[in-house]
């Protein structure tokens, strides 16, 4: 996925380094694979469960982060997750460790039209619903200078017929020569989005307006939460920092894609009260 500043720095320049993520980077993905075990099964539970049969993979993939402590950051988590997003609704080329299913993405756009315009719509809310999830995760591991592996699975409905399953596990190693008495965090995202009609049926109509006004709803409550966790020490201030920096940033845009959304509906009104009154002339 990235690393943070100083990483990226030395792993441009020394064979060593870059030999010695490699050994993180396998050592994380072996602790995880009960982890990623127990995501397929919760996905095959809930589709099986739930009668879903008709699901269909859009996204998956697998993503590592490396952070030195003195530098976490959101940054690199955020611009995968919009590269997903761009390579899903937009067709994009996915960034590296994602796979889109095209064909299965052109299905749900059929199914979908008449509901959401076009799946470009989807694209700035499904981004923004899968940060806050995945960021919530991350931050509930805590952002100090060490932690032992921690792992953590979520399934989250994202509405229109779309199931998010995640996985994320963590741990942190000694920087040894590279870093003096200062620890690298290493961060694992597994995912899966997947889409269903029978699901899209049999969830509450909801339109694409109240979707992202409820969101920025949820992103109003986190960066409320955010502050408090500043206050009691639950965060550090550059959890804090990178967080809510990002959380900002979808909440603008959430508030512009409000806009634009509601001046296509209006103009939409306008264009039907034109269209009637020439029916009623003719």
């Amino acid at each position: 996925m990235g690393t943070s500043p100083s990483i990226e720095t030395l792993q441009a320049k020394d064979d060593q380094f870059r030999q010695y993520l490699q050994t993180l980077e396998q050592d994380l993905t072996q602790k995880a694979s009960a982890a990623k075990e127990k995501m397929h099964a919760e996905i095959e539970t809930f589709y099986s469960h739930n009668k879903y049969d008709d699901a269909k993979v859009f996204v998956s993939g697998e993503n590592i982060d490396f952070l030195h402590e003195k530098e976490f950051t959101l940054d690199n988590l955020k611009k995968v997750i919009d590269g997903i997003g761009a390579a899903v609704f937009s067709g994009a080329a996915p960034p590296k460790g994602s796979t889109v299913t095209a064909k299965n993405v052109e299905d749900a756009d059929k199914a979908l039209g008449k509901e959401i315009g076009a799946m470009a719509n989807l694209e700035l809310y499904i981004a923004g619903k899968v940060f806050d999830v995945v960021s919530n995760t991350v931050l509930s591991f805590g952002t100090g200078t060490s932690m032992t592996y921690t792992t953590a699975t979520k399934t989250e409905s994202l509405g229109f017929g779309l199931q998010m399953f995640a996985s994320t596990s963590a741990s942190s190693y000694d920087g040894q020569s590279f870093f003096k008495n200062e620890y690298i965090s290493q961060y694992l995202y597994m995912y899966e989005v997947r889409f269903s009609v029978k699901q899209a049926q049999s969830e509450a109509a909801m339109g694409l307006v109240q979707a992202y006004e409820n969101q920025l709803a949820v992103f109003e409550e986190m960066l409320n939460k955010l502050g408090d966790q500043l206050a009691d020490g639950t965060v550090s201030w550059d959890a804090y920092g990178t967080t809510s920096e990002k959380l900002q940033i979808y909440m603008d845009e959430f508030q512009r894609k409000i806009g634009a959304l509601k001046s296509v509906d209006r103009a939409a009104q306008v264009r039907a009260a034109l269209d009637r009154a020439q029916a009623r002339a003719a």
